[in-house]
């Protein structure tokens, strides 16, 4: 007989599907065994693979569309690695379960491409930026900013409490279909920090700023209690003074694409 052609599983395969949602049960453990190797013989396995015994049988291999949640989508995750045993279940069957593996993004053997060049305003960032949400820490929003850099550096230069970017943005009376803008970190009137937007384009006119209304503002400053607005406005002017000194003094400003 022909040796099995092996390809990569996905959650729409029906043994993987009863596998991630932990649909198997057996009174016999032999029976477990016997679907973990045939699932185990049909399937690409993973090159790094668990310590493993004839008692304790393991495996690692990757599944297309398991577990990848929205930010991960963004990035291109399109599947993640599981790590497949036998258990145990109280009611004294035996199961196959899937556990996922973190593993970084170019460990995958498929990833999705990035579908855009530039962010728009449905961008989870750029979404952030426009309702105003507040960041408990300088850190969490510098966090954002680095994420905008990483999924479309072609088109943006990061820095210190900013990053400059060009954004996909239809606009009335321009028919350009991109712009130069610059976010930025902000003290939040309330306390903590906010993401602000303006344009970075050469005008006659002045810049217009996307400033988000603190009034209708409905995510609470979460997860650790942020600094009021003036021991904000200090932490921010502290560290932007600490990353500067030894520097000289420039103006940072895209070249070329950003």
């Amino acid at each position: 007989m022909a040796p099995t052609t092996r390809k990569y599983a996905t959650v729409k395969h029906p043994s993987i599907e009863a596998l991630v949602h932990g649909r198997y049960r057996y009174k016999d453990r032999a029976q477990a065994l016997a679907r973990f190797h045939h699932i185990a013989d049909h399937f690409v396995l993973s090159k790094d693979q668990p310590a493993h015994s004839s008692d304790n049988p393991m495996t690692v291999f990757w599944i297309k569309g398991y577990a990848v949640k929205e930010a991960e989508a963004i990035l291109g995750f399109t599947g993640h690695f599981a790590r497949m045993e036998i258990t145990t279940l109280e009611t004294g069957l035996f199961t196959l379960s899937a556990n996922k593996v973190e593993r970084p993004l170019p460990a995958h053997p498929q990833k999705a491409r990035p579908t855009a060049k530039h962010p728009n305003w449905g961008h989870p960032v750029m979404r952030a930026v426009k309702r105003g949400k507040a960041y408990a820490t300088i850190e969490a929003a510098q966090a954002e900013l680095d994420q905008l850099h990483l999924e479309f550096p072609e088109v943006s230069i990061p820095g210190e409490g900013k990053v400059y970017i060009i954004v996909y943005e239809k606009r009335e009376g321009s028919k350009k279909p991109t712009h130069k803008m610059a976010i930025e970190i902000a003290t939040h009137p309330e306390g903590g920090f906010v993401l602000l937007a303006r344009d970075n384009e050469k005008k006659e006119k002045p810049a217009s700023v996307h400033r988000p209304d603190m009034r209708e503002a409905q995510e609470p400053v979460a997860t650790k209690q942020a600094p009021g607005a003036f021991a904000a406005k200090v932490l921010l002017r502290k560290k932007t003074k600490r990353k500067n000194i030894g520097r000289p003094v420039t103006g940072l400003k895209p070249q070329g694409d950003a």
